[in-house]
């Protein structure tokens, strides 16, 4: 390879046989084959996959990489596999994207990441700094010196605390939105705005009346959202101008897995507090305050040792209450889904990319007039 060659290395880990989980592992596969397409089409000469089922995916991806690489399914570590890849590739520059990272991304976003790995100036340019999902990184060699994370979240905060340039892209609908969850696969759906490897992923027949219901609550002037979980505030603001409904909730829990050790702190205040008089009457309190409620429930429910699976994690997003294990998780997601309000459950992605797309997708289907009379509200507002 030349010495401004770039390869890319995908990341896939596959997921349990439970139908919710196979339902975000088909969209996650999808999202990884446009991904092997966009990518080769802005110019990589090589495109890679680690992951912990290679000869699974050699007859599910409809575009196929040029290499794979073995990982193993307990105990993957990000960096050392990037590391690995770095090296055994040779790779001089490197772009990083997990599967269901960027499902929206376009063709121009694609070639300005090979153009910055291609960046003399080193710079390492990021999704997002603080949880990292696909990274474009110039003069890719370097990193075999440097301490690399165990989980690609952290990446941006661990190169900047060495000293690496590293610079995040806009926060907007394309950079952030990442298909983590059911709720994340669902929303796309429900707005018809999926690329279109993803409308072959079949819905399974999940309720979709939680996210019409904080759809139409947006457009309302007297609507009320409450939101709860890792937002950043810049997204928040940008959401805030652009529905008509109020907005009010609690920001915690941000930084949740890139500085793990510490998210029983992070996530103690408010989960604490929530559930100490019941999440029945959580909701009962939230339904006389709120139109609509959108819950990051990772840390909320994070105190202490989670040992809620995978698979309870997404039955509770989609209000299958009966099907849950844990018994934490199954008492919250009973009340969530008996709430006297509807109530939009998910990750992280549901108060970042979510919210992004929210807010510009509440207005498609609705008149003239409605639009012009929130616009209208946005400027009273406090």
């Amino acid at each position: 390879m030349g010495s401004q060659a770039v390869g890319a290395v995908l990341t896939h880990g596959s997921m349990g046989q439970t139908p919710e989980e196979q339902f975000v592992e088909r969209a996650r596969l999808a999202v990884l084959s446009a991904h092997v397409k966009s990518l080769r089409a802005a110019g990589v000469d090589l495109v890679a996959v680690a992951t912990d089922s290679a000869p699974f995916l050699q007859t599910r991806l409809t575009q196929r990489p040029d290499h794979w690489i073995a990982t193993s399914h307990t105990g993957f570590d990000f960096g050392e596999m990037l590391k690995g890849a770095v090296s055994s590739l040779s790779l001089s520059a490197c772009i990083y994207v997990g599967s269901g990272a960027g499902p929206l991304l376009r063709y121009d976003d694609y070639r300005l990441l090979v153009a910055n790995a291609k960046n003399p100036s080193g710079e390492v340019l990021l999704n997002n700094l603080y949880s990292t999902d696909f990274a474009s990184i110039a003069q890719a060699q370097r990193l075999l010196g440097l301490r690399l994370p165990r989980i690609d979240n952290a990446l941006g905060i661990l190169l900047t605390d060495q000293g690496v340039s590293c610079r995040s892209l806009p926060r907007n609908l394309r950079t952030q939105y990442d298909i983590d969850t059911p709720t994340d696969v669902l929303l796309l759906q429900a707005i018809s705005w999926q690329p279109e490897e993803l409308r072959s992923v079949s819905d399974s027949g999940f309720d979709l009346a939680a996210i019409e219901a904080v759809l139409e609550t947006l457009t309302e002037r007297s609507g009320r959202l409450w939101l709860y979980g890792r937002i950043n505030p810049t997204t928040w603001s940008w959401f805030q101008d652009r529905t008509a409904c109020q907005t009010a909730g609690v920001v915690e829990g941000r930084g949740l897995r890139s500085y793990r050790d510490a998210a029983a702190t992070i996530c103690q205040t408010c989960g604490s507090a929530f559930a100490e008089g019941g999440w029945e009457q959580f909701f009962d309190s939230l339904a006389k305050q709120a139109s609509a409620a959108v819950l990051d429930t990772r840390p909320l429910l994070a105190i202490g040792t989670d040992t809620a699976t995978t698979a309870d994690r997404f039955r509770s997003d989609l209000l299958r209450a009966s099907r849950i294990g844990d018994h934490r998780w199954m008492a919250f997601t009973r009340a969530a889904r008996d709430a006297s309000l509807p109530v939009l459950l998910g990750g992280h992605n549901l108060v970042s990319g979510g919210l992004y797309l929210l807010g510009r997708a509440c207005w498609k289907r609705r008149n003239l007039e409605r639009r012009l009379c929130g616009r209208m509200t946005l400027e009273n507002k406090e």
